[in-house]
């Protein structure tokens, strides 16, 4: 670590936090995440021999449910190491910073989706994460047609807030901020998508959606009633119909997404359930906590819940 110095950025550190993140992750988002208000959130910058080299960030993400309580929780995002100064422990250096800020600005919890499926092992083994969130990852080729079996709207970042949470309710997730989703809607819209309610005769769903340069449809949150417990609808919409998911209804959902993104290839993310296939879950994003909150495996236990990761 010879010669690296982190730090808590400051004003004057723009210009070269923006020449960072254009240069690892290229200037298509760099206009839209730095003209973002993500309030109280918190930068690192790395100079390694006087040079700006790396940096990193911490964004208020909103609170942690799991097990009854509630937690604030932020989460590690954008963390970048210019390539002539890798290979020196600067990205990890940033983000163990990071999670020393989080703790000093009085974050329980701390989140982080890694980039590639090598980081898990590398952040448990130099950050003490733990994987924690897990998603089910499925890909259509051919969706049915039986868009007349539901209905599709935009929605409001306020009340997409609103329909997650109802989703969620009997699963550890992220209530995540109204800022995180307005950001979300940002960019879901800058690639063609948005931020959706689905209307089906099994009830209400929500989903993000975004095209990708390939033309193929990310849907990166799907959620979906499954059981007459946790299902609901609205009164004026088949308040009346079996609220039990179905093989059919997911199709009708999928459908109607496919009927204002079309696309000959959509991949789906949403929650892991009990019944899951165990052939279509992944990991997906890790956790660090000042509570006893890791545990084990979150997919064999509680299957928490990530949703938006900008990813």
């Amino acid at each position: 670590m010879s010669g690296i110095i982190t730090r808590l950025s400051r004003e004057p550190d723009s210009p070269a936090l923006r020449f960072i993140w254009r240069t690892v992750f290229g200037k298509a988002d760099e206009d839209l995440f730095f003209g973002f208000d993500f309030s109280d959130s918190l930068c690192i910058i790395a100079e390694h021999d006087h040079i700006p080299a790396g940096a990193g960030y911490l964004l208020p993400a909103g609170n942690l449910l799991y097990g009854g309580a509630s937690v604030p929780c932020a989460m590690i995002y954008g963390v970048a190491v210019l390539p002539e100064h890798r290979n020196h422990g600067i990205g990890i250096n940033v983000v163990n910073e990071l999670i020393k800020a989080g703790w000093d600005a009085g974050y329980t919890a701390i989140v982080t989706c890694p980039s590639e499926d090598s980081l898990f092992g590398y952040y448990k083994a130099h950050a003490g994460f733990n994987d924690w969130f897990y998603t089910t990852e499925e890909i259509y080729t051919k969706v049915p047609d039986t868009v007349g079996q539901s209905r599709i709207t935009e929605s409001p970042p306020g009340e997409y807030a609103q329909l997650r949470e109802r989703l969620l309710e009997v699963t550890p997730h992220i209530e995540v901020t109204p800022g995180f989703l307005d950001y979300q809607k940002v960019l879901s819209r800058e690639y063609g998508g948005g931020l959706f309610r689905i209307d089906t005769l099994y009830g209400v769903c929500c989903a993000i959606v975004e095209r990708q340069p390939d033309s193929s449809v990310w849907v990166k949150e799907l959620l979906y009633p499954d059981t007459t417990e946790n299902a609901w609808s609205e009164t004026d919409f088949a308040a009346d119909k079996d609220l039990t998911i179905t093989a059919n209804a997911k199709n009708a959902v999928l459908s109607a997404i496919a009927s204002v993104i079309p696309s000959s290839r959509t991949i789906v993310r949403s929650p892991v359930r009990h019944s899951t296939n165990k052939a279509l879950i992944r990991r997906f994003g890790m956790l660090t906590a000042q509570a006893d909150m890791c545990g084990s495996d979150g997919a064999e236990t509680a299957l928490p819940w990530y949703g938006p990761a900008f990813d």
